[in-house]
């Protein structure tokens, strides 16, 4: 299964089945709820215990490039693996940014609405788990993260341009979000539902 989700996701079509798109978002969510009662913690306090600095720098520049405003330089930077053609359509700048703007009020308003808490808060005051109270507070926007939905829905479009290198966008995709976990600004589930957003905005958008 695993397999043929990864071929369907490389592939050189411009688009994803219904089918594809519809096993992806089920298995991610799967896997979220798991990682939610089974991972979530066991990660986060590793990570936090473990103290290894040379990772968790290398984590904080993965972090940096993921941060708003740098990533929206991300695309452009990769477009050097783009055919001269596709790098002077427009229509990919507007999709790109079409891509941005959704999944960043999905995310502001996914973050305020459901209020979860960041390991941070679990470190300092043992708290885990939703709030869903539409706060603003830093401390309880753990879930979606922004760097994670931001540098997947750019990667998945840029998949979507170009699969030939889909399989490079989707591994830089998952390797910057892997970051957020080792810094402890998110969990595990965090980012599996973050780039579940991302890669939805960015398949289902019209000029995909």
């Amino acid at each position: 299964m695993a397999t043929k989700i990864i071929k369907a996701m490389t592939n050189d079509s411009h688009n994803y089945s219904f089918k594809t798109i519809f096993v992806v978002s089920l298995l991610i969510i799967a896997l979220s709820v798991i990682s939610y009662y089974l991972f979530d913690l066991k990660l986060a306090i590793h990570f936090h215990d473990s103290q290894i600095q040379w990772l968790y720098n290398i984590a904080e520049l993965f972090s940096l490039i993921a941060k708003f405003p740098i990533c929206l330089f991300l695309p452009f930077i990769l477009f050097v693996f783009l055919p001269k053609k596709k790098v002077l359509d427009w229509k990919n700048y507007l999709f790109l940014f079409v891509c941005f703007f959704i999944t960043s009020s999905v995310c502001w308003t996914l973050k305020v609405f459901l209020g979860r808490y960041r390991p941070e808060a679990y470190f300092e005051e043992g708290l885990y788990g939703f709030t869903l109270s539409g706060t603003r507070d830093h401390s309880q926007h753990s879930m979606p993260s922004g760097h994670a939905s931001v540098i997947a829905t750019f990667l998945t479009a840029l998949a979507l341009i170009e699969p030939k290198f889909a399989w490079l966008f989707y591994g830089l995709s998952f390797i910057l979000s892997f970051a957020r976990i080792i810094v402890g600004a998110h969990y595990l589930s965090d980012i599996l539902l973050s780039w579940l957003i991302g890669f939805l905005i960015a398949v289902l958008s019209p000029e995909s």
